[in-house]
């Protein structure tokens, strides 16, 4: 029974995600695997906030009524999903089929290795499935008021957002007990989602053998299939701030308006999920800002603009930010320069990026492409997809120069902080990298 909980568990996640999305996509411009994805993404930004407002008050068996108000919506909304598989591929290239054999082969390791064993890796234990647990208990024994409860707790339990603490707390309540073994499940499904939406975006103008050779270039890294397998963070901050450059771009591209929203709504969930969500607001931003004064877009458009993207981070973000100002949280963001470091923080930086990252070739061959095919990034859409990569490199080296992580991880956290940036990279690689695979 507990394994029907859990899937139905998934499923309402799933629901809700597809109730807003239907709403938002009212051209119907995503193909229906692409609302799936987006939908469970989005789905697990969306109800864990909702589980997190909800719970400054006690409210019995809250999980079901929150599962049965989805439904209603989902009923009532009634979105309509119809998978036509010939939108995926060309069925005479068995180049394409091999290919997306390799990748199932992938993602069943993920799977398996996530689902075969308990949490077992300490920030993962620490910092996010055990405040799921705490919440958990809390809301068992009856409590209200559970986030000033927690903001009680020593160090990062504290300050840190908590959507995957509330994801992990929405399971344990369907399965009915504390487990993390199966509770993990969702980070391979949202790797299956991501690939869809990293997938389709790529296939658009690059056609569906090179949209299936980069989505396995992106599983290749085994730093990256490692960290699907188990609670860090950073995958997930990675998967939700790649879709929204992503969508950024797709917006350059075709203007649609649906596009903005996604990119605003997913950069915006990334300061819900950890505190490395704050400088991508900001690249978000600036990425912003860059496209509407190259574009001599009116002021009063601008403004506009603007004003969308910021409302999305003041919905989503925000609040947990002034919920720990209020409540006077001590946080270990430390600024202090470290200027001295900037030869340090390179060295140790290319070095996880070529010799001792666990990320294979895969940044070898980023240069190569980025070198071979420069004339591409003079394309008006690409130029952003290297901006932000830019702007990115540039917000983590000055992070680390103005504050003591450094100084306190030397260099430690590098490898998950590229997880950020690693899915951009390879889907830029797949937009300027011209070549064709069936010769």
């Amino acid at each position: 029974m507990m394994y029907i909980y859990l899937f139905i568990a998934l499923i309402l996640v799933l629901l809700l995600g597809l109730v807003v999305v239907d709403f938002m996509d009212k051209k119907r411009g995503l193909a229906t695997l692409e609302r799936l994805a987006l939908g469970f993404l989005l789905g697990v930004g969306l109800l864990t906030l909702i589980l997190f407002w909800s719970s400054f008050v006690y409210i019995p068996y809250r999980v079901y009524i929150v599962g049965a108000i989805i439904a209603i919506l989902f009923i009532f909304r009634r979105p309509k999903l119809q998978v036509n598989y010939r939108d995926l591929y060309n069925k005479k290239q068995l180049l394409w089929v091999l290919i997306f054999l390799v990748i199932l082969i992938k993602l069943t390791y993920s799977f398996v290795e996530t689902a075969s064993k308990p949490e077992y890796t300490w920030d993962a234990c620490v910092h996010w499935t055990y405040p799921g647990n705490i919440i958990y208990q809390l809301d068992q024994d009856k409590y209200s008021g559970i986030p000033n409860i927690l903001n009680k707790f020593p160090g990062h339990i504290a300050h840190y957002p908590k959507q995957l603490p509330y994801m992990h707390y929405w399971l344990f309540s369907w399965m009915g007990e504390v487990n993390d073994q199966w509770s993990n499940i969702y980070l391979p499904i949202s790797l299956v989602c991501f690939l869809v939406l990293f997938y389709f975006n790529l296939k658009r103008g690059r056609g569906s053998l090179m949209a299936i050779f980069f989505t396995w270039v992106l599983l290749s890294a085994p730093m990256f299939l490692y960290h699907t397998t188990f609670g860090y963070a950073d995958f997930s901050i990675g998967i939700y701030f790649s879709t929204g450059i992503i969508f950024f771009y797709r917006w350059v591209c075709e203007k649609d308006e649906l596009y903005f929203w996604i990119f605003a709504i997913f950069i915006a969930l990334t300061s819900w999920i950890k505190f490395e969500g704050k400088p991508m607001i900001v690249l978000g931003l600036l990425l912003l800002l860059s496209y509407l004064w190259l574009n001599k877009k009116p002021i009063k458009n601008q403004l506009v603009r603007v004003g969308q993207y910021l409302l999305c981070y003041g919905l989503i973000g925000l609040p947990w930010q002034l919920l720990l100002h209020f409540n006077s949280v001590p946080s270990d963001e430390r600024f202090r320069l470290h200027l001295n470091f900037v030869g340090n923080i390179h060295a140790d930086l290319y070095d996880k990026l070529f010799i001792d990252g666990s990320w294979g070739a895969t940044w070898f061959l980023a240069f190569f492409v980025m070198v071979s095919f420069y004339k591409q990034f003079f394309k008006e859409e690409n130029k952003y997809l290297l901006f932000a990569i830019f702007l990115f490199y540039f917000a983590i080296v000055s992070v680390y120069l103005v504050t003591d992580s450094y100084y306190n991880f030397g260099g430690a956290a590098f490898n998950r902080t590229l997880l950020i940036i690693y899915p951009v990279v390879i889907f830029t690689l797949g937009r300027i990298c011209h070549f064709d695979l069936t010769k």
